[in-house]
């Protein structure tokens, strides 16, 4: 499993409510499980992702 990192020091002063959709659990109902969470980010998050095989994730950022 990789688990990169990114920054969010690109959009300059202040706080974003980011949403992260990632992968679930393997074996749930779907064929890919999606579960999605909601943090607050500001210059200084950092964000961790873990990715399974074949995996990904999406982050939408939107200012607060």
């Amino acid at each position: 499993m990789q688990v990169p990192s990114h920054p969010t020091d690109g959009g300059g002063s202040g706080s974003w409510t980011a949403s992260v959709y990632a992968d679930g659990a393997p074996g749930a109902a779907c064929q890919t499980p999606v579960v999605v969470s909601t943090r607050t980010a500001t210059a200084a998050t950092v964000l961790s992702v873990a990715l399974a095989p074949s995996g990904g994730q999406a982050v939408m950022l939107k200012p607060d």
